[in-house]
């Protein structure tokens, strides 16, 4: 179980928000392996209960029910609208497969329909069960969860060291760490280019070097998810990680779904969210202690825990003046991506 709700953390379908655990069910759709662990354990639930049939509510329980019905020959009803289909039988037991239940009103509401259907609920299955009171609803039925809020907790603060949000900033930057280490090199290419097919050419040219990418799709002609997808590609093959420096100060005006391909959002402001991306702003501070004013200013600022990273080099003049050794990392314009710079510029980086 321990390793299921890990793999379950990393693909980001168990996640924090504020201070709750929530699940991505959408998201587990497209992960079978993750499905059919999941079917295991639910089974190990449930095999030794009464009952002669299994029902999901529609949506990703249902799919889990199919499963299950497959897989241990289990008799399945399914739900559809408000009819109940499959074969009925007198004095049938039925088990209930739900994806959450915290208060349990949106369940009740099935529940009725499904006995108003003469279908007799004996047990309820949920996939995840919140910390919320679920006493007053389920006083007629036995309750059995996969997963419970304080569970997943214990798990991941145990196996993890995570009990906040905070595990994706410290992630993130210990992945930036650890390509430092393994690539020697602390440079970070700004992609100027417009044309999405000219900056692919330019990026697997020089990915190899590189610890992250900085572009702005904004300014690339007629960019789209399939661009986005294109440069995700090329940062895992060479290993590096995306900027997008569109500079966000209201996540209302953006569709936050639109930027999955990227590891990171300049922002100019410190945007507080929850969700896969990190977010670096160049007016952020920890414990009031301002940081640098440039392009970034803090990755994640707990303890301080941040990357100082340099403004963009442009010209061979600035990189005379610059003092290399303040900063983690080097924003070099691609124009100045050549074997000599390249090398001058991490022979003189300090190696922590």
């Amino acid at each position: 179980m321990n390793n299921l709700v890990i793999d379950l953390f990393n693909k980001k379908i168990i996640y924090k928000k504020n201070t709750s655990i929530k699940l991505n069910y959408e998201c587990l759709l497209s992960h079978p392996y993750l499905i059919n662990n999941s079917v295991k354990f639910i089974y190990d639930k449930i095999k030794l209960l009464d009952y002669t049939h299994i029902i999901g509510i529609p949506g990703i329980s249902s799919h889990i029910s199919s499963i299950l019905s497959y897989n241990h020959n289990i008799p399945l009803l399914i739900f559809n609208k408000d009819y109940v289909k499959g074969i009925k039988e007198l004095n049938s037991k039925v088990i209930l497969i739900i994806d959450t239940i915290d208060i349990g009103k949106h369940v009740s509401n099935y529940i009725h329909k499904l006995e108003s259907n003469k279908i007799k609920i004996i047990n309820i299955l949920s996939l995840y069960k919140t910390n919320n009171n679920t006493i007053p609803f389920i006083n007629n039925y036995k309750l059995v969860s996969l997963l419970t809020e304080n569970n997943i907790n214990k798990i991941l603060s145990e196996n993890i060291n995570i009990n906040t949000y905070n595990y994706i900033k410290s992630k993130t930057i210990n992945k930036i760490n650890y390509l430092i280490k393994t690539k020697s090199s602390k440079l970070i290419c700004e992609c100027n280019l417009t044309n999405i097919k000219d900056i692919i050419t330019k990026v697997d040219n020089i990915g190899k070097y590189i610890i992250a990418l900085k572009i702005c799709s904004n300014k690339i002609d007629n960019f789209c998810g399939n661009y986005g997808n294109a440069l995700h590609k090329l940062s895992i093959s060479h290993n590096f990680i995306i900027i997008d420096d569109i500079g966000v100060c209201n996540l209302k005006h953006i569709n936050i779904e639109n930027y999955k391909w990227c590891d990171v959002l300049t922002s100019y402001h410190n945007i507080n969210i929850d969700f896969n991306l990190l977010y670096i702003s160049n007016s952020v501070s920890d414990n009031n202690i301002i940081l640098n004013k440039n392009f970034i200013g803090i990755l994640g600022s707990f303890n301080h825990n941040y990357i100082n990273i340099s403004n963009t080099i442009y010209k061979t003049d600035e990189l005379k003046n610059i003092i290399l050794d303040n900063y983690d990392l080097v924003t070099l314009s691609s124009n100045l991506f050549e074997d000599k710079i390249i090398k001058y510029i991490n022979s003189r980086l300090k190696n922590d």
